[in-house]
Parts: C-alpha cells; structure tokens; sequence
C-alpha cells in the first residue's frame, strides 16, 4: 500500500469526507436500551436482563407506544375496560390497548378481537409508529405493506433495522425502531419527535443525558463511602451507558442519581496530561489545555482544582469528564494511580505556559493505557525508540520502563462465548483497544473479535488479573474498524505542460463516493495499487494516508443481515456499518442491507480481510 506522500486536503475537501447521520452514527444498542429504560418506555427486568431475543407481543407494543407518546398518562387504571373481544378488563394491558385503538395508532381485527398475545409483525410495528407520527394512508405510495415500509425507510424510522417483512419483531430490533421514531419528526412537523415529550437533545440524536430526569443530582466524584451515603435502595445502576450493579462504581468515577427515579448513572470518562495553558487565568478558570486539547470547565469542583493554590501548568495531570465531556474535576495523575499500563504511540515536544506567562518546550512521551485514556510523560531526550514498546507509568516518579507485552506463545482463536484466546482465559469485563499504524484508536468488543486468530504480534499489551485471566488487550492493526470504506468511481490522469514544452508530471484525481458522499482529490502521481472500485480508506491526524481496493468475491451463495457465504461454504461475516450499491449500467446507487437480502440477482461482496484475520464484508454491490 503507497503513502500518498504528496496529497494535500484542504478544509473544503475534508469536509467532504464527512460522514451524513445515518445508521452507522447511532448509539450502540445497549447504549439505546439504556435511554429506553431511563425513559421507562422498554425496561430491564427485575434481573437487570433487557432480554434481547425476546419476540414482542400486540399488547406490548401497545404499552410500548403508548408510554412513548403525549398520551402517557392516559393508561391509568379509569381506563381499564374491555376495548376487544378477546381483552378482558383484568389483562394488564387492556389499559394500553384501549389508548392505542382510541388514538387510532394500533387497530383491531375484522372479527372483533386484538389478538394480544399474538408477536408483532415488522410492518405491523412500522405502520403503528407512522400512524403515531401523523401519517395516514394518502401518504404512502404503492399497497399496503410496501408503502408504509418505504415511507419509513424514507424518514429513516428503519435505520440500522434488520427485522423483515412478515416476521416478528424481537426486543432489541423494536428498541431500534423506538429509538429511531423519538428522533424522527412527526408529519409536518420541524423537532424531533421527543421534543413533544419535554426533552431536549444536545445534539442531533437523544442521548442519555437529555432523558435524565428534573430531579437528577451531580455531578459527584466518588469517594470511599459515596454510594451508600446516597440513600438509595437497590437502585438501577448504568455504567458508561450500559447496565452495571454498584460493585461495578469506582473511585473517581463520576455518578448522576436521581431518588425519583432510583437510579445511579455512572461514567469513567477521564484525560491525563501534561496541563499546558489555564484560561484566563487561576483567579476565575473557565478552560484548560491539556496535551494541546482545551477543555471546559462545568463545575466549581474543577475551578477550585485548576484555581488559587490548585494545578499548576506542567503537572501531569488527570480530569474527570461529566456526561456531556466537559471536566467537573480534576487531581494530580499520582493521586489517582501509583502505576498504570500502556503502550508509548508517540515522542513529541510540548509547550507549557507557566503562570507568569513565561514558556518552555520539553519532550514527552505519550502512553495510551488501557482505560482508553492517553497521558503525557515527560522525557528528558527525545526517545523515538520507545514509539510501540509496552510501558508501566510510575506516578510517583514521573518515570515510564518498558514491559514484557505479554507471551510470544500466545495466539489462538478467541471463543467470546467460552472466554478464551487459544488455551488462555480472558476476563468477563475485558478492556480491549486497537491502534493504527496512524495512531487512530478505537475501542473493540470482545464480540467482535470472535472466531479472529489472534497472533502475539498483533497484541501490543496484555494484562492479568488476580486470578490469571487476561482482562486487558492493546492490538494493532487487527480489525481496520477505525478506517472508512466506499469506491472509487473514476480515475482521471491529465498531463499538463510546463510552458517549455516539457510534460510536467501527471496528476491524478481520484472521484470517490463514501457511502452516499461524493468527492474528489487530486495529487501528483498515482497510487499504483489504486484503482476503480470499492477501496479501505486510511486516516492519519483527519488527512487521507493511504488507499486500497478491497478483495472481491462475486459466487454470494447465501446473504443474510450477518454473514455472506461464498461458494457455498466460505462464510465472511458482514461489517454493521456495510455499505450497499446497486448496480444499473456503469452507475452505483446507494441503498440498503435489507434491499440486498432480497434481491434476486447476482451479489458481489468485498471485503478487506478474511474473518479469522479480523476482515469484514465493507461493500456489497447488487448485479
């Protein structure tokens, strides 16, 4: 794979690279499931259990659209009557049921009856929520069902949905749609569909800090003692967005509780670094740069730690971010951590403005550790040679060693179901992060990672607990889940003179389509391994780095919403963020997973790598 070594972006054509708010950008489902539950539209079970796979009944489509509409407060026990046949005044949800039918959101049978226990059926579910947002049957184009589900493809209430015509819904599928349909807007409407609730989105989908309710109280750091002073009883407890108990809140997590709601939410968001500038000043702080990034200050807790007698530009330093990513406390890094784990991803020399404004440029290293986070080291030369090695950060000496990364005899298949790499265990909790070569990072579930062989070279660090599983992993260059894919439509080369008669060098424009976003770039010289086609693109720092065409396999035998089979026994697992084109003449036109799994035609799949090296399908073309 050739560098392009002489490409430059400007701001105009980054901005093109963007991707547009579409499946891939929502939230994870536990992520969704949570802001179900905190709404109390689609809950956990007493067992903290959100029962994925469960299929969703008439009756309970009934409650759950009922709770996540203006008409809430209407299921009360008044309206405990026998709206059908078949749904006696006693049956839980002959409450929800009357709301929904009198609404005309939720009908009945020819015969009389409701049918409560029967499962909803995908178009069922979508033609209820259209219904909800204020359409009717003169707003669909084509017969009943294929208008309703092409009106909801067109509004995006399908988005990242994999359910299909004619069958059931399960939970995790009908939380989507949920999810989805709050972030839709009604029929004729200009907000979001949760606006007409009372909430508030800070962005451009809800998240779970606009749906924490009035009476929520922090943010607090957590102290030895902290959670049982709280008052609560059994309280529901989220951690970072999923569902946790209280054993899992630690020291210097940041919580939100709220005693209406019985609930603790909890985040572990923190940044170390070397604080470099206090903006404007110590006597009234309101943001800090930390490792050349600035950050606001939300609470006093942090102006105290940043003000008179507080940090001082220079020290290595670890923030607490609230639930909206700003810093509401921060300490030394030593008061948190004796020694912390890492891998050293880059030397490079820092600025630090000291309080009587005066600076000075020091080398550091820079280790991401195992929690995500990254912090600066300061170095007294500059130690290129430690870029990749694995390191222990001792805080009470500022020093950083290199580590043994792990076993050179480990390597295996991981099992995520049977918690093991090879012959070694891996931790229920397991910490994993994956680095480029560009220094990109992201977080990667153990989930996903099933089936992969994973190689010691691949493993940067590892770490054991006390009972000898591994429950921390730094990898590089395994999944290529931090790159973009799309296709390069066109290649053009143009020659042009140097005014002497001379041929100056070719230069080369790429016309590329990333998922819907079309775009071009230009350099001097080609990327020999580059052509027309679907292709890995590779970020460095936001710039283009790299390009390549991904691998083709065209006998598609079997394709469903996880796996492509190819020759009948070759399966390749199906990236969730796939990108699908059909193709009509020379031209690719964008459309879904759900298009291609009934298509009745020639499929191409391509993918970067095979599944047991980390590989994904990252585009399906339809012949």
């Amino acid at each position: 794979m050739k560098k392009i070594t002489s490409l430059i972006l400007t701001a105009a054509i980054l901005l093109s690279f963007a991707m547009p708010i579409s499946a891939s950008n929502l939230p994870v489902d536990d992520d969704i499931e949570t802001i179900l539950d905190v709404m109390g539209i689609m809950t956990y079970d007493a067992s903290g259990r959100f029962n994925e796979n469960q299929y969703v009944t008439r009756a309970a489509l009934a409650k759950i659209l009922v709770t996540a509409s203006q008409y809430k407060g209407a299921a009360t026990s008044t309206s405990r009557i026998s709206p059908f046949s078949d749904v006696m005044h006693t049956h839980w949800g002959a409450p929800y049921i009357s709301v929904a039918s009198r609404n005309k959101f939720m009908t009945g049978y020819s015969d009389g009856s409701f049918r409560p226990n029967s499962y909803i059926k995908y178009e069922e579910a979508l033609s209820a929520m259209l219904r909800l947002l204020g359409y009717t049957n003169g707003d669909y184009t084509g017969a009943y069902p294929a208008g309703q589900i092409a009106k909801a493809s067109d509004i995006g209430l399908s988005d990242d949905v994999y359910a299909t015509p004619g069958n059931p819904v399960i939970r995790s599928e009908m939380a989507k749609l949920i999810y989805n349909m709050l972030n839709t807007e009604p029929k004729g409407g200009n907000a979001i569909y949760a606006t007409a609730l009372g909430y508030k989105p800070s962005s451009e989908l809800l998240t779970i800090g606009d749906v924490l309710d009035d009476n929520v109280t922090g943010p607090i750091t957590v102290k030895p003692g902290t959670v049982s002073s709280l008052g609560l009883t059994s309280p529901r407890v989220y951690r970072n967005g999923n569902g946790a108990s209280l054993s899992d809140i630690e020291s210097f997590d940041v919580i939100y509780y709220s005693k209406k709601s019985n609930a603790i939410w909890a985040y572990s968001n923190k940044v170390s670094g070397v604080l470099n500038t206090i903006t404007p000043n110590k006597e009234a702080p309101t943001s800090v740069t930390v490792s050349g990034v600035t950050y606001q200050l939300s609470y006093y807790a942090a102006q105290r730690a940043f003000g008179l007698d507080g940090l001082e530009t220079g020290e290595t330093v670890t923030m607490l971010l609230d639930k909206n990513g700003k810093v509401c406390d921060a300490y030394a890094a030593d008061e948190l951590y004796e020694s912390i784990l890492g891998v050293v991803t880059e030397i490079s020399t820092k600025t630090v403005t000291a309080s009587d404004g005066s600076k000075n440029s020091n080398y550091y290293a820079t280790v991401l550790t195992l929690d995500g986070s990254t912090v600066d080291i300061l170095q007294s030369s500059d130690s290129t040679s430690l870029v990749g090695q694995a390191v222990e950060v001792d805080y009470s000496t500022g020093k950083i060693r290199t580590i043994s990364k792990g076993s050179s005899s480990d390597s295996g298949y991981i099992n995520a179901d049977a918690l093991t790499w090879g012959s070694r265990p891996l931790a229920q909790n397991i910490k994993i992060l994956e680095i480029d070569d560009n220094s990109n990072i992201i977080s990667v579930s153990l989930s996903r990672l099933d089936g992969v062989s994973l190689k010691s070279s691949s493993v940067l660090l590892s770490s054991t607990n006390s009972s000898g599983a591994i429950d921390g992993l730094i990898l590089k260059n395994v999944t290529g889940d931090m790159h973009k894919y799309g296709i390069i439509t066109k290649v053009e080369r143009n020659t042009v003179s140097d005014g002497l008669g001379n041929a100056a060098p070719s230069k080369y424009t790429y016309h590329y389509d990333l998922g819907g976003t079309l775009g071009t770039v230009s350099f001097s010289g080609a990327i020999t391994s580059l052509g027309e086609g679907p292709c890995v693109f590779v970020y460095d720092k936001g710039a283009l780095s790299e390009a390549k065409n991904l691998t083709r396999a065209t006998n598609v035998t079997l394709l469903t919403p996880s796996y492509a089979t190819v020759g009948g026994s070759i399966k390749h697992r199906i990236s969730p963020d796939v990108i699908v084109y059909k193709v009509v003449d020379d031209n690719k036109i964008r459309t879904t997973l759900d298009e291609a799994l009934s298509h009745d035609g020639a499929i191409w799949i391509y993918y970067d790598n095979i599944q047991s090296a980390g590989g994904m399908v990252r585009v399906i073309y339809l012949k």
